[in-house]
């Protein structure tokens, strides 16, 4: 189950919550922001309010990018690589200068 937060609020950092609908108390467990682009190798733009929101909701804050997508069908040919916990493991701000998993651009906080 889920609810799409950007028609509402576009600045809560995340675009879908999604809920456990085994849950008693119907409280979102995943907090989806959902990135895509014409080209197959990850590429996005991480805007400061998501990293923030990503770095507060931790494990629970997940990216699915969708490559390679086609803009005249609105379609792709891949399914969306699911990331959790993306703030530790893109690292956007460089925090752990080891961490090469993910090919990055960033730019320093002002």
């Amino acid at each position: 189950v889920y609810k799409r937060q950007s028609e509402d609020w576009a600045n809560k950092g995340y675009d879908i919550d999604s809920f456990d609908v085994d849950s008693p108390e119907l409280q979102p467990n995943r907090f989806i922001e959902v990135k895509s682009s014409t080209r197959k190798k990850f590429s996005i733009f991480w805007s400061e309010n998501e990293i923030e929101v990503a770095q507060a909701l931790g494990e629970r804050y997940w990216i699915y990018f969708v490559s390679e997508i086609d803009i005249n069908n609105k379609t792709s040919p891949n399914d969306p690589e699911m990331i959790q916990d993306p703030f530790n493991r893109i690292d956007p701000l460089n925090i752990n200068a080891e961490n090469t998993e993910f090919d990055k651009k960033c730019c320093r906080r002002i």
